[in-house]
């Protein structure tokens, strides 16, 4: 079953497709290629495939670090953190990377990379920009958080970067819980039990049970 941030997607033929960044344009925007396979593992195995050879193909080691883009350490510092953590939360720090910071900072090389420049990038994820919804507040922080761990990674390792994000902060969403009436709950178990999917067989276990999202996905 494919997990969400791997960009794997089952087709309507059958047949299962897997998406991944190839190259970029001269603007910096992400191109992207497909791999395709007739089952999940075999496409996820051609994705990793893919995604390491245009990794080694797009790798400048004769550049000074200053001079190759910062979409290089948002990677190694996948691969870094890689052993350290659950792989829920790799899957979810790679979906950050490349949904969001790699397509829009990606091509900034490190020795432009400034406070200023990042603040913005976070302010447009914020407010949105042309043929972009605004993200919750909740995803931005997360992806600032992301940000953040890769430039102290750099830091530490490679050079010292004009970025001091102490002063990014991201107010924080008031949300208010409602909870379902007698009426919707019986409505919602009819419905679950008339259209059985692992998704409603997901709800249906939550609802009696009080899981969390993340223990019912584990």
């Amino acid at each position: 079953m494919a997990r969400k941030g791997e960009n794997i997607y089952r087709r309507k033929d059958g047949r299962w497709e897997g998406r991944y960044i190839a190259d970029r344009a001269k603007d910096g925007r992400a191109r992207y290629r497909s791999v395709y396979a007739k089952s999940y593992s075999q496409v996820k195995q051609k994705l990793q495939e893919a995604k390491e050879m245009v990794q080694k193909e797009h790798r400048i080691q004769n550049l000074p670090e200053a001079e190759k883009p910062f979409s290089e350490f948002l990677y190694r510092w996948l691969d870094y953190i890689r052993p350290r953590i659950k792989e829920s939360s790799y899957v979810k720090y790679v979906n950050l990377i490349e949904l969001h910071i790699d397509q829009e900072i990606g091509a900034v090389l490190l020795g432009r990379l400034n406070t200023e420049m990042i603040d913005e990038f976070i302010n447009t994820m914020l407010t949105g920009k042309e043929g972009m919804e605004p993200l919750a507040a909740k995803t931005v922080t997360d992806i600032l958080g992301v940000v953040r761990n890769v430039i102290r990674y750099i830091n530490t390792r490679y050079q010292r970067l004009d970025c001091d994000l102490s002063q990014i902060t991201i107010k924080k969403e008031e949300s208010r819980m409602r909870i379902l009436s007698r009426e919707e709950e019986e409505q919602l178990i009819r419905y679950l039990m008339e259209y059985p999917s692992p998704m409603n067989c997901g709800i249906f276990l939550t609802l009696f049970t009080g899981l969390r999202i993340g223990e019912l996905c584990a």
